[in-house]
């Protein structure tokens, strides 16, 4: 028994083997990489001092002192080393491996950056020395020819450091190679028979820190499960409990995984078991789980980033948006090393220029952007993943100094992304397993138009990556944005139903978007971020197309509506430094002057006006989670909650007598009678309409004048098994290319 833990050392075992062990290896634990880097920094002690840091007469001895004793610092051996050497071999040799480095390559970018900076040194001390000598100096030898003094001693020493640093360096590029047999290797992974990996948004699997097992989700007309396949094994095992879960991710010991699911972010222990729920997640977008027991996630499709115990509690908020660069969420977060800083994705609007990777902190007021992109990032084996269109690229990263080195390297061609929520078909363990899907973007969606029982009418043309579909007033076109994956741009197209064709409307270099008909469906407006804010512009859609600025001011704005009789819009601002949206009415008329119609601390968004110009539906989160309120237009007048159980996308139909809505928690269109009598407002029968899951449909999007029709958006569903890339020893490729 050794400090009341016991060492497993086996008698008879050489001192030789035992001096180099580390504290895990001493135990009999589970040894993984960072155990060779423990044995490296044993090495590079022994050369920088000529003793071993664990001195023992007997196995037994050498063994209590890795455990349970520091060595002595390098620096008190030999005071002519530097301390950033010695701060870079205590870092190797930390007894608790979560404190070490977790990859040799951040050891060697802090072993090049210590040799550049002595190299600048030694050279700076060889010319002072040269220059009193008259001699050029250049190596020891050169030395020879110089008086002996306290300078030339100094320089003498300080050169063959600099030698021992630069062997040190080679050494680590020499030991980084691996032996022959770690070649990358790449193997397809299929899903369980009779079941398929789910087409829904990115990040349904995450491969756990130490690449030993593989989490995913998959679909079965709707239904969704967790799974975990064991990469020894040959078949994958479904979690029991899990059903509707999305967005798994591991614990640092791979020992549990997380996930969202009914409203919830949840664990379950990898081996199975009853799932236990940490805490209320409405409308999650990804989570990262730290060695000190921590999940950072995003609880909401809007706002900031949460922390919250792992064993469960109250989330609480750790950032703050980024007003500036008109940031409106914060999602995939991804845990450094040092279990203090994380990488998340700034998002404002899909495909937008400035959404950007970002580093925040679980200190206050830290953060730092890193740069553009348009989906998330992820850290390992000292490289940050991501992807540049549809390549996946890897980057050095200096996760002490939390910089970018060198250039991105590509790594797999054709990776799945989603335009809509950020989001790449990617993860990473710790060790150089790599998982991606290939394919087309996921939001390549389909248009449809149903009746209201949900009887498809119409498929409208090719699935294409698009948002923000609205009815013209005739019923004859729809208007949308739609992005292009060459240019990364959004742009306003009209889709003639009666010729079913797509004709485009803007052409600019700006990203262009939500649009808006006029009531005779002669004009458009839409915003665009051409001015470095999202202003409101007007397109008229005859032969000239003229485009007109309506309103340009310094904060996002999006227009929602356009009144029956012509006079005003209705749009949705940021005012920073306040994170929520108001709802304000521009005048076509008189002065053009905005008024706002409803400003208070919480979010209003997708306001709506009746075909009768009486009442406003629009969207709040007041109560803590979005739902659609009706408003008397007039100043001061009644309101209505309308949903109860989260919702959104309101949309008039009927003549004003009924409204429209998407059930965002149940996934269903739902139908609320207004009911009026005088200055009074009433909610009547609010009933489901149709259930979008049943019709594999993502999401309802408008409403045909008279209401009889819907249009919605549905990705197209692959019965036939898509299959997921496994990509083994990764970094391995990158190195071998840089050396050609």
């Amino acid at each position: 028994e050794i400090a009341g833990r016991t060492a497993v050392t086996k008698a008879g075992t050489r001192l030789g083997t035992v001096a180099y062990m580390s504290p895990e290896q001493a135990l009999g634990e589970k040894l993984d990489r960072r155990t060779d880097i423990w044995s490296l920094g044993v090495v590079v002690y022994e050369m920088a001092t000529g003793t071993h840091p664990f001195p023992g007469d007997y196995d037994q001895a050498v063994v209590y002192q890795i455990l349970n004793q520091e060595p002595e610092p390098i620096t008190s051996l030999r005071s002519n080393v530097p301390m950033e050497l010695e701060r870079i071999v205590r870092k190797a040799m930390q007894k608790d491996r979560d404190n070490r480095y977790q990859h040799v390559d951040e050891m060697l970018v802090d072993l090049r950056a210590l040799r550049k900076e002595f190299t600048s040194r030694v050279s700076t001390e060889a010319t002072k020395v040269g220059r009193e000598s008259r001699t050029e100096i250049r190596s020891p030898e050169d030395l020879k020819q110089v008086p002996r003094s306290r300078k030339a001693r100094g320089l003498w020493l300080s050169m063959t450091l600099l030698l021992f640093l630069s062997t040190l360096v080679m050494t680590f590029l020499y030991l980084k190679r691996g032996p022959p047999s770690q070649q990358t290797i790449r193997a397809a992974i299929l899903p369980p028979p009779n079941y398929n990996f789910t087409y829904a948004a990115g990040g349904q699997t995450a491969i756990s820190p130490d690449g030993r097992n593989l989490a995913f989700v998959t679909s079965d007309f709707g239904i969704q499960q967790l799974w975990v396949h064991s990469l020894d094994a040959s078949t994958a095992q479904p979690l029991a409990g899990t059903e509707g879960a999305f967005l798994p991710f591991w614990s640092p010991d791979s020992r549990v995984i997380g996930f969202f699911s009914a409203e919830k972010l949840k664990r379950i222990e990898a081996s199975g078991g009853t799932p236990q729920t940490i805490c209320d997640a409405r409308q999650p977008r990804g989570a990262t789980w730290s060695k000190d027991g921590l999940i950072v996630f995003a609880l909401n499709t809007t706002g900031l980033l949460y922390k919250v115990n792992a064993a469960g509690g109250t989330p609480m908020p750790i950032t703050v948006l980024d007003t500036a660069h008109h940031e409106l969420t914060q999602r995939w977060p991804c845990f450094l090393p040092d279990g203090e800083h994380f990488l998340y994705f700034g998002y404002t609007l899909p495909g937008a220029k400035r959404n950007a990777i970002k580093i925040g902190s679980l200190s206050a007021g830290f953060k730092k952007s890193l740069f553009p992109a348009h989906t998330n990032v992820a850290y390992a084996n000292g490289y940050l993943v991501f992807l540049q269109g549809t390549t996946l690229m890897a980057q050095v990263f200096d996760a002490k100094a939390l910089e970018l080195r060198g250039e991105p390297v590509p790594i797999a061609e054709d990776v799945r992304f989603e335009v809509g929520i950020g989001r790449g078909d990617f993860s990473v363990s710790q060790n150089g397993i790599l998982v991606c899907r290939a394919g087309a973007p996921q939001v390549a969606e389909q248009l449809l138009i149903v009746d209201r029982a949900g009887k498809t009418i119409k498929a409208l043309g090719p699935p294409t990556v698009h948002s923000n579909p609205r009815v013209s007033p005739d019923g004859q076109r729809i208007a949308l944005d739609m992005f292009d994956l060459t240019s990364r741009n959004r742009d306003i197209w009209i889709y003639e139903l009666t010729r079913e064709s797509l004709t485009r409307v803007t052409t600019d270099s700006a990203a262009d978007l939500f649009p808006i008909w006029s009531p005779d469906g002669s004009k458009i407006v839409y915003h665009s971020d051409r001015n470095g804010f999202h202003d409101l512009f007007m397109r008229d859609l005859s032969e000239a197309r003229v485009e007109e600025s309506l309103l340009v001011s310094g904060e996002d704005k999006e227009a929602t509506d356009w009144s029956s009789n012509g006079t005003f819009l209705i749009y949705t601002a940021w005012e920073a430094p306040r994170r929520g949206r108001d709802i304000w009415i521009l005048p076509l008329t008189g002065e053009q002057k905005p008024r706002v119609w409803l400003k208070t601390e919480f979010d209003e968004w997708d306001p709506r006006l009746s075909p009768d110009m009486r009442w406003m539906a629009y969207v709040s989160n007041e109560s803590g989670h979005y739902e659609v309120y009706v408003q008397e237009f007039a100043e001061g007048g009644s309101r209505r909650q309308v949903s109860m159980n989260g919702g959104e996308v309101p949309r008039w139909g009927r003549n004003g007598k009924e409204l429209l809505f998407f059930g965002s928690s149940e996934g269903k269109v739902m139908a609320a009678e207004i009911i009026s009598v005088g200055t009074k407002l009433e909610v009547g029968e609010v009933r489901p309409l149709l259930d979008t899951k049943q019709l594999d449909a993502a999401y309802f999007n408008d409403v045909f004048p008279g209401g009889e029709r819907l249009v919605l958006t549905t990705a197209p569903i692959k019965r036939t098994p898509t299959p997921m890339t496994l990509i083994v020893n990764w970094p391995n490729a990158i190195e071998r290319r840089g050396k050609k």
